[in-house]
């Protein structure tokens, strides 16, 4: 990378960081393109030619969260496959709880609007990790597949509550809960 080529990517995270945090304190429908390019202390002009408009944005944020989630999770190879799906889940519920509730919210609105449906995306890094590890313990690709695509959704609705109720109660605490329920730790 030229010097040119760095200073251009530097600006571009720049940019992500400030709307991220933005999205954070206000939430996505109150921020404007004029606060993120104040925050990030450039033009208006410098964050449509980086992103093209602030769903671009909230595109970059989805990715973002993703990138985080995968420096942040740190499977155990010792671990049988349970074990290491309850690690995937609590590192996902932590970093949901670190955004916080008003970012997530977004990000779940997002998905509705079309900008780029995360919630089934298979080559997101939970879905990846959590088909790793189904796929060891069920016979089929089909029926891992299955297994995974209802755990997410499981996962996303309780998240879902979480925002619905403004971040007000411990999420982790619930998202352990789930991860037992989920890994089979309770029979039901």
């Amino acid at each position: 990378m030229n010097q040119r080529e760095i200073q251009k990517e530097n600006t571009r995270i720049k940019i992500a960081d400030a709307a991220w945090q933005l999205f954070a304190e206000k939430g996505f429908e109150k921020v404007t393109i004029q606060d993120i390019a104040a925050s990030a202390e450039v033009s208006v002009g410098l964050v449509y030619y980086h992103f093209g408009s602030k769903d671009g944005l909230m595109e970059r944020s989805l990715l973002k969260f993703n990138e985080v989630l995968e420096q942040n999770t740190h499977f155990d190879d010792s671990a049988s496959a349970a074990e290491n799906i309850q690690i995937l889940i609590h590192s996902y519920i932590h970093e949901i709880e670190t955004a916080g509730s008003r970012i997530i919210r977004a990000l779940y609105k997002s998905q509705f609007s079309g900008i780029h449906n995360y919630a089934v995306d298979d080559t997101s890094f939970l879905y990846r990790s959590m088909m790793y590890y189904a796929s060891a313990v069920y016979a089929s690709e089909a029926s891992a597949s299955e297994a995974v695509r209802f755990a997410i959704t499981s996962l996303r609705g309780l998240i879902y509550f979480w925002c619905c109720e403004d971040g007000k109660f411990d999420l982790e605490k619930r998202g352990q809960t789930f991860a037992d329920i989920i890994t089979g730790k309770y029979n039901i």
